[in-house]
């Protein structure tokens, strides 16, 4: 399924960058690499990961942990957008003893390029908090 991800993206981008031609200098391919997202947490929880490159979104409902998405061969039009997205929909965490706990945990997300990292952070987050945590990149 990762690998028809991978296919998808490649001639989504490719045909939008040759079909989209025009003067503007935005709309040229400034290069191409390869894009990982990783989200790491401290709590087993019920959560959706979404990746962005540009207009092509990934989501991953009732994503597994540490979760890690790469797509190689993609091209960086002028303006690359890169965001990753953390979204908890667990109301409550189950630790592993099966007792039911709503503490604090940690959220680390982690956007890299051609095996570089370039954008990194963590967040703590509240079972009740709303807020979902995000990073972007622009090439």
């Amino acid at each position: 399924m990762k690998h028809l991800f991978k296919i998808a993206l490649a001639c989504l981008l490719i045909i939008t960058t040759t079909a989209c031609s025009s003067d503007d200098s935005n709309d040229e391919v400034a290069g191409s690499g390869s894009v990982s997202f990783n989200v790491q947490t401290t709590s087993s929880r019920n959560a959706t990961v979404i990746s962005r490159i540009n207009e092509f979104t990934t989501t991953e409902e009732n994503a597994t942990f540490p979760y890690n998405l790469s797509y190689d061969d993609v091209p960086f039009p002028a303006n690359t957008v890169i965001q990753l997205t953390y979204t908890d929909f667990d109301d409550t965490e189950v630790d592993p003893n099966g007792e039911e706990n709503n503490n604090p945990f940690e959220v680390a997300l982690t956007i890299s390029v051609d095996g570089n990292v370039v954008k990194m952070t963590s967040f703590t987050v509240t079972p009740d908090d709303t807020t979902d945590p995000s990073i972007s990149f622009s090439l």
